[in-house]
């Protein structure tokens, strides 16, 4: 697998353990085990467990800021 693929595995597995575990109990070998990756590779994507939520952050914020066809998008909407 590539780094990117490697990187949305651990990302997905991130998604399941902060939702199953809560983000204080899940731990990089648990995202590592969840993922199918040796805990080496969560730590040479992201240098630690903050950087990982920041990530699905990221992700999150590009999903929803993906315009929807069809719609006057956010500035063509009224503000009040």
């Amino acid at each position: 697998p590539t780094a990117a693929e490697r990187r949305r595995k651990v990302l997905a597995a991130a998604r399941g353990q902060f939702r199953g575990r809560g983000y204080a109990d899940a731990t990089l070998d648990a995202l590592a085990d969840a993922a199918g990756v040796k805990p080496a590779t969560v730590l040479k994507l992201f240098p630690d467990k903050p950087a990982v939520l920041a990530a699905l952050v990221d992700e999150f914020h590009a999903a929803a800021l993906v315009p929807v066809p069809d719609t006057p998008g956010a500035d063509g909407m009224p503000f009040w």
